[in-house]
């Protein structure tokens, strides 16, 4: 059996206050025939630390460094499996978040970007974990997706379109409406919103990262998404019935405005 090199990396967090002050380490675990370049270990470094900043400086998100996060790589599909078998219930083939073993658990891709951003998703479900967040699937996914596509610039910080999703919104805009009917999505529980997500193009994802997208597009749509944070911390259940008392018009007003937002051309994010 190959043996497991490894390294670790120092994610800085953005000093916005004491408590975002420390470094998080994270712990790369891999099989030298997988091993990322020290280039590469830079770039996942960095984009961790971005995914941390967005966290904290857009949805207030108090960030901090606890225990080392493990990520560990796998280039063999039958090692991977066998460790998912033996260590997590999770049954995504490509990769998945262990929070009792606070580690991420990836499936080395064909290209280093597709690799990235699985890491990228898995690191957010460990920041809002570790953040003691519990969210519904359709918000934790819908972050999660949000920031797989996250860049880094010279000049900041761009997160990019998932352009097969921006198309499937805009295809239900026209011949399927009701597939973005929020009411009823949001009533759905975790385990009926994983079953759903297993039909062809993955409609319940699509719509969670629909949704996230919509909301990062405004400060006002921004803040909305912190106070839902705030209260998921507070041991709040993000029920139908919350949301439709909290968000301004209710849910029908929000899936108005999502209606809106994908008939019209879609852009990038950017922040400086």
């Amino acid at each position: 059996m190959a043996m497991r090199l490894f390294l670790s990396l120092m994610v800085c967090f953005v000093c916005l206050s004491p408590a975002y002050a420390a470094p998080l380490r994270l712990d790369l675990l891999a099989h030298p025939d997988c091993e990322p370049s020290p280039s590469e270990q830079s770039l996942l470094a960095a984009h961790i630390n971005a995914i941390s900043r967005l966290l904290a400086s857009l949805l207030d998100l108090p960030l901090r460094a606890q225990d080392p996060l493990k990520l560990r790589l796998f280039c063999s599909r039958e090692a991977y499996q066998a460790y998912q078998r033996q260590h997590s219930t999770a049954r995504s083939g490509t990769a998945y978040y262990s929070p009792s073993r606070s580690e991420l658990v990836v499936m080395n891709q064909n290209s280093f970007l597709a690799t990235r951003r699985l890491v990228q998703h898995e690191a957010t479900h460990a920041l809002l974990d570790q953040a003691n967040v519990r969210l519904p699937k359709w918000l934790g996914e819908g972050l999660a997706e949000y920031m797989e596509y996250l860049e880094l610039s010279r000049t900041g910080v761009r997160v990019g379109l998932q352009q097969s999703k921006v198309e499937r919104l805009q295809r239900w805009l026209k011949s399927e409406p009701n597939r973005l009917a929020l009411q009823p999505y949001f009533t759905l529980s975790n385990r009926a919103w994983t079953e759903s997500n297993r039909a062809e193009n993955r409609p319940a994802s699509t719509l969670a990262w629909g949704l996230v997208y919509h909301q990062m597009a405004t400060s006002d749509g921004q803040r909305w998404l912190a106070a839902l944070l705030a209260l998921a911390r507070k041991g709040q259940a993000l029920t139908p019935e919350l949301l439709e008392r909290h968000y301004p018009g209710g849910i029908v007003a929000w899936e108005r405005s999502l209606r809106h937002y994908f008939r019209q051309r879609v852009r990038p994010h950017t922040w400086e």
